[in-house]
């Protein structure tokens, strides 16, 4: 047998301690499962050094602003640092700059210290990809979630996310995307550029779940919204919807990201209630018990690079969804309620509470489903960089292979 590929992912959101679902944890949980894959890393996004520095040790048996622990056989968890704050301002990223090809190289280090041979870097976020110069790595796979250039959480970082994305287009062997047009970024990218949408553990939605107790005491009809709480939510088109439909209750689960203002009249509804964030294994049990989910999207540049993940849950969880013309919405029409004025967004609502007790059309969701789960979405990257490999090794390009099972 060939010696395993080993992987470091750089730019870990650490999802599920922040209690959210998030593509790339889930990717890199599954892709990690295949045999062929040996030890792995995930680097968190970098700290500032004082932070660190309060956090705990400087350093990782000789690497400076790294710490490594195990996180159970052959998996480590990285915490490292810079010099000063990296996500708040593009000065302070230009500034930072000098070190990210040196903290590249002190992280592959201090992994090919616990563990030699061959790995495949997963390069998470653009800011990042300044480490790149000072690693060897035997593939570099990119994946490009959302625009972030047309992201307001960016707005301060729009020139080193640029270099980013000019660096990885130059470098990445495989660049993966979520939106399903050209990505501009990557026109001259020397890799291979495919679209590979998000997914769905469609299994852990199956069956029936207990009342969640956050809803408890929210009656029916419930309108449920779950993820993010960003300016991409139409919070207007939201409050016309809680005067429209005094009788029934929006709820919206998750955390509030950016200006909390944005949703301020919404907070003041009484029939609009922010939950929190719920944790990812409790989503089924949240979706289950709700009438109606809600993509209430904003129609704008980041949301066209988009790929809702909660779109793929909501249909899991086979009940009725109505969202507003946001892509992927157009290909999944024949089961999602896709509405583009605040008065066809009520009527959809309408016809989708109506229609909430349906089994058949649950049943046509749910098989909408099983056909997105992440186990194809992972067999479909591992192809490809099958067909990477052996770009590298001058074979000719792997025949397409047949998506209807799995390897392991």
């Amino acid at each position: 047998m060939a010696e395993p590929l080993h992987l470091i992912l750089l730019g870990d959101l650490d999802a599920p301690a922040r209690r959210l679902s998030s593509r790339t944890p889930i990717l890199v949980d599954r892709l990690s499962q295949r045999p062929e894959i040996g030890a792995v890393l995930r680097a968190r996004l970098p700290m500032s050094a004082l932070r660190f520095g309060m956090s705990g040790s400087w350093s990782d048996d000789g690497h400076p602003g790294i710490r490594v622990e195990s996180t159970g056989p052959q998996r480590y968890r990285a915490d490292w640092a810079l010099p000063l704050p990296h996500q708040k301002h593009d000065v302070l990223c230009q500034l930072n700059a000098p070190w990210l090809a040196a903290m590249g190289r002190q992280i592959e280090s201090a992994f090919r210290r616990r563990h030699d041979g061959d790995y495949l870097l997963w390069l998470a976020h653009p800011l990042l990809a300044g480490c790149l110069a000072g690693m060897a790595p035997r593939l570099v796979v990119f994946d490009a979630v959302d625009d972030f250039l047309a992201h307001p959480q960016f707005r301060r970082l729009r020139r080193t996310i640029a270099q980013g994305y000019t660096t990885v287009a130059a470098r990445a062997d495989v660049l993966l995307t979520t939106a399903e047009g050209p990505h501009s970024h990557f026109q001259s990218a020397r890799g291979l550029v495919q679209h590979v949408p998000n997914g769905v553990d469609a299994a852990a939605f199956r069956g029936s779940f207990p009342l969640p107790s956050i809803l408890e005491s929210i009656p029916r009809p419930r309108l449920g919204y779950v993820g993010v709480l960003q300016e991409r939510i139409d919070a207007d088109l939201l409050l016309d919807m809680a005067h429209r439909f005094p009788e029934a209750h929006i709820v919206l689960a998750g955390p509030i990201f950016g200006a909390r203002s944005h949703f301020a009249a919404l907070q003041a509804h009484t029939n609009v209630h922010f939950v929190g964030p719920v944790p990812y294994d409790e989503v089924p049990a949240f979706l289950h018990h709700m009438d109606v989910c809600l993509l209430p999207h904003k129609q704008n540049a980041l949301t066209a690079s988009m790929n809702p993940l909660k779109l793929y849950e909501y249909l899991a969880a086979g009940r009725p969804v109505v969202s507003t013309p946001v892509p992927p919405t157009e290909r999944f029409k024949d089961v999602v309620h896709i509405a583009g004025t605040p008065t066809a967004f009520a009527r959809a609502i309408a016809t989708a509470i109506a229609e909430s007790g349906d089994p058949n059309a649950r049943s046509r969701r749910q098989s909408v489903a099983r056909a997105n789960d992440w186990n194809l979405r992972v067999h479909e990257i591992w192809r490809l960089l099958q067909q990477a490999l052996n770009r590298h090794a001058g074979f000719p390009p792997a025949a397409p292979m047949s998506l209807g099972h799995w390897e392991w």
